[in-house]
């Protein structure tokens, strides 16, 4: 059964609703930026005490989810927000006994320098975390932050617990999750995968412009 978090608002599960059931590219876009702006502007005082907060998204995520969230810290005049985003590819191995393994090699990065206080990971869904985890390891030993906010609007039962056991203690403990919903695999789930994958090309059919730019 799916549940909601107390960052749910009334206006952001009209917004989840909408997401799943998104069938434009314009509409998905929409949706995305909204919700990662109402996340952004609930983080007022959870950011108390952060001067430099490093902004970890996909390139997928970089134009809307991502760039909502980094308005809606700015509207509550929060900490100096800089960006670092990957361009993941998806590899799926076969293990024993039909076992799955996936991979989420960087084949591209963009990391603006600088320090971080604390590292704020956004990404649409987090289902395995394979994405997540690879792009926090990727930034981890050389940034060292105090802080690990994790956000996804919609997050796998027991993603957050997986996630956290991919990593020593030392860092584990640094984890912080956000979500508007936390749901297990099933139907609607299934639908909002497919709206996600849908809608993460523009409509040519491509994968979304360098989306950097409009983060800065």
């Amino acid at each position: 059964m799916r549940t909601y978090s107390p960052l749910a608002t009334d206006e952001v599960k009209i917004l989840l609703d909408e997401l799943v059931g998104a069938a434009l590219p314009d509409a998905y876009r929409r949706s995305m930026t909204q919700l990662g702006e109402a996340f952004g502007k609930s983080l007022n005082g959870t950011l108390s005490g952060i001067k430099h907060l490093l902004l970890i998204c996909t390139n997928e995520d970089a134009d809307f989810l991502a760039r909502g969230v980094k308005d809606g810290i700015h509207s509550r005049k929060g900490p100096d927000v800089s960006v670092a985003c990957f361009w993941n590819d998806r590899v799926k191995l076969e293990g024993k006994s039909d076992l799955q393994f996936e991979l989420a090699p960087i084949v591209r990065k963009y990391v603006e320098p600088g320090e971080s206080d604390a590292f704020l990971v956004v990404k649409s869904i987090i289902s395995t975390g394979c994405v997540v985890r690879t792009n926090i390891t990727e930034l981890i030993q050389e940034r060292n932050p105090s802080r690990v906010l994790i956000f996804a609007p919609v997050i796998f039962k027991g993603a957050d617990n997986q996630l956290k056991d991919d990593f020593e203690p030392d860092i584990a403990r640094r984890f912080e999750f956000f979500y508007f919903r936390r749901t297990p695999s099933g139907t609607t789930m299934a639908r909002l995968f497919q709206a996600l994958e849908a809608t993460s090309t523009n409509a040519s059919g491509s994968r979304p412009r360098n989306a950097v730019t409009c983060l800065n």
